[in-house]
């Protein structure tokens, strides 16, 4: 089939199709499925994936949903994870998260562009390939994975070692304002220990404040623009994440910060320029 009346037919498949995806979406979203508590979403998303005639559909030792669409000889693998961070607060939203709102054709809830609506499109790409002919030149594999916005790339990582096979191509589904992404900087997360001595608050002159000595390094580490950068992945980033106290209570200054950054590497950066 030529590539430009491939395509005019994918359109035209999405276009009658846009209705049930959205529904499909908002069902999914409606599903709380904050990292480690994916079961309910995954149980679903098995049982829709069954319904649409998926060849074959499993749930791995991980947890994660993978499914087969096509017999062809070309594999693809394309993955979107399932689980969300916390709703947060609906005052904060101004509505029910798990509950989406369509505004203008815009549908707005937790996990809507990370990542159930690329997860969506993915559910949808497979049906595809099956309904324009596509699966016998196509072994179309798509991944629901979980646990992503914790431990990113562990759980896609175990479910590629129990894989007998490797994919010729890999999808990572991440919405990307429409554009095809042909790469992604690198991840570190970095931890510093700053140590002080802890004292009750009334006699912090007998202790040494260690929130107070690891002011200078969060200012330090925010107004770092030192990264290196590529031509292609553009500049790595560094940002302070997360502050960790280590007191018993309230009345008593820390004996222990840590602090936590999370490090965007560019190419070519070794982890010991890195450190």
């Amino acid at each position: 089939m030529e590539n430009q009346v491939l395509i005019q037919k994918l359109k035209h498949y999405m276009q009658k199709r846009e209705q049930e995806m959205v529904e499909f979406l908002a069902s999914l979203v409606r599903i709380k499925s904050i990292t480690y508590e994916e079961g309910a979403a995954i149980a679903w998303l098995r049982t829709k994936l069954e319904e649409f005639g998926y060849d074959e559909v499993l749930v791995d030792q991980a947890g994660n949903c993978l499914a087969r669409m096509g017999s062809g000889n070309t594999r693809v693998l394309a993955d979107a994870h399932i689980d969300t961070v916390d709703p947060g607060d609906p005052l904060d939203w101004g509505f029910n998260p798990l509950e989406p709102r369509i505004v203008n054709q815009s549908i707005s809830g937790r996990g809507v562009v990370d990542d159930k609506g690329p997860l969506t499109a993915l559910v949808f790409a497979g049906r595809a390939i099956k309904d324009l002919g596509l699966d016998t030149e196509v072994s179309f594999y798509l991944s629901a994975s979980i646990s992503e916005e914790d431990v990113e790339g562990s759980c896609v990582k175990a479910m590629m070692d129990q894989l007998s096979w490797r994919p010729d191509a890999i999808i990572i589904a991440e919405s990307s304002d429409n554009h095809i992404i042909r790469g992604h900087k690198g991840r570190a997360l970095i931890r510093m220990e700053v140590k002080g001595k802890a004292a009750h608050a009334s006699e912090a002159q007998m202790g040494e404040n260690a929130l107070i000595k690891a002011t200078p390094l969060i200012q330090a580490l925010d107004s770092y623009d030192e990264c290196p950068s590529d031509d292609f992945f553009g500049k790595g980033t560094l940002e302070v994440t997360k502050v960790i106290c280590d007191t018993p209570s309230l009345n008593t200054i820390p004996g222990k910060v840590t602090v936590i950054a999370d490090r965007r590497i560019s190419a070519g950066e070794t982890k010991q320029e890195l450190l």
